[in-house]
């Protein structure tokens, strides 16, 4: 890989990438979580689930092909944390990471026509 022209912008904007795709999903869980299940946890206690579950499979996100064993287990980490962290029932995780998942997809498939 090429050096980039300007490192620190370069770095900026993988840092703010990486940062989006943890608070995005997490503001879209805690809109779906609100709308569905009333204010069970509070956004910080969301966002942190999410924070970690995203956080630990960027780490192997990287590598190729890799994207179909991270993605189901990221959201399996957002499910067991939201129903060991955030006493979730099951079925309520459940719900709030398939809906999450769902409304994501059609935002990003919303977003093909623009490209």
């Amino acid at each position: 890989m090429a050096r980039p022209a300007a490192p620190g912008v370069f770095a900026a904007v993988l840092f703010v990438n990486a940062m989006g795709m943890a608070l995005f999903p997490a503001l879209i869980g805690y809109i779906v979580m609100g709308m569905t299940l009333g204010r069970k946890a509070s956004f910080a206690r969301l966002f942190s689930v999410y924070a970690f579950s995203f956080g630990i499979t960027l780490l192997f996100s990287w590598v190729p092909f890799f994207l179909w064993l991270t993605e189901p287990w990221k959201w399996w980490l957002v499910f067991t944390g939201l129903t060991r962290g955030c006493d979730f029932k099951p079925w309520a995780a459940l719900m709030v990471v398939l809906l999450s998942v769902g409304v994501i997809l059609l935002f990003f498939y919303s977003l093909m026509a623009i490209v």
